[in-house]
């Protein structure tokens, strides 16, 4: 059995006793649950969803996921959205690009602007993560002014990427995305306040580099990270052309 598929097996046990047993203890799923049912403890609920789109005036591409949010292989679809991150100096936007084989966010961009430059430079990231070679990625978004505007479609063009869209105002059309967003407020955003517009963009950053793609168990990935994740799909390659 590869390592992907024995992944697949833990999907639904709770990410607290995957790090017990990583820790080398001997603990069984029930015992766990019942011991946090005794003290309440529960996660965080996520917040309402804030509809930030502003339809563009460009015609929209075609809809190429149709709220398929899997990939067999990285760099098949990616996923991009924007969100508002709230500190004392005022709003920041925060742009990222998500793979939809590992759930890793490949790309990011933050800024008081919420236009096309910014989903510009999370894009410029993306394709960097990933050595530039990125022709035929779809990327999957929302019709958003700024990912309709001529500068963005100049970029895809350059890039080779294909655009694909979803309906105005539906967040199931963009589910993965919308869930990232959710996860980075419920789990850091709204624990904390930001004073200034640079605090909020280190700590952001370092949440998502060295966190959420890097260590936190995703149920998507079968409880191990992203990162971790195509890992794996790189040894189970290598073992299959072995």
């Amino acid at each position: 059995m590869g390592v992907l598929q024995g992944l697949r097996v833990q999907l639904r046990v709770p990410a607290v006793v995957l790090d017990l047993w990583d820790a080398g203890w001997k603990v069984i799923v029930n015992t766990i649950a019942a011991i946090m049912a005794e003290h309440g403890w529960v996660g965080r609920e996520r917040p309402p969803r804030r509809n930030l789109t502003r339809q563009g005036k460009n015609p929209a591409p075609a809809d190429r996921v149709r709220r398929q949010f899997t990939a067999s292989r990285p760099d098949q679809v990616w996923c991009g959205d924007v969100t508002m991150i709230r500190t004392g100096q005022g709003p920041l936007y925060l742009a990222t690009v998500i793979d939809l084989f590992s759930r890793r966010a490949l790309g990011y961009a933050i800024s008081e602007h919420h236009d096309q430059q910014l989903t510009i430079a999370s894009l410029r990231m993306a394709a960097t993560t990933r050595g530039g070679q990125v022709a035929g990625v779809i990327w999957h978004t929302d019709r958003g002014g700024e990912y309709t505007g001529d500068d963005i479609l100049s970029e895809c063009v350059r890039l080779r990427i294909l655009q694909s869209m979803g309906r105005v105002a539906s967040a199931l059309d963009n589910s993965v995305a919308e869930s990232f967003n959710s996860t980075l407020k419920t789990e850091f955003v709204h624990r904390r306040f930001f004073a200034t517009r640079a605090r909020a963009r280190q700590q952001i950053g370092a949440w998502i580099e060295t966190f959420y793609n890097a260590r936190r168990r995703h149920s998507w990935c079968g409880g191990v990270s992203p990162i971790t994740f195509e890992g794996y799909t790189q040894q189970d390659q290598q073992r299959s052309a072995a």
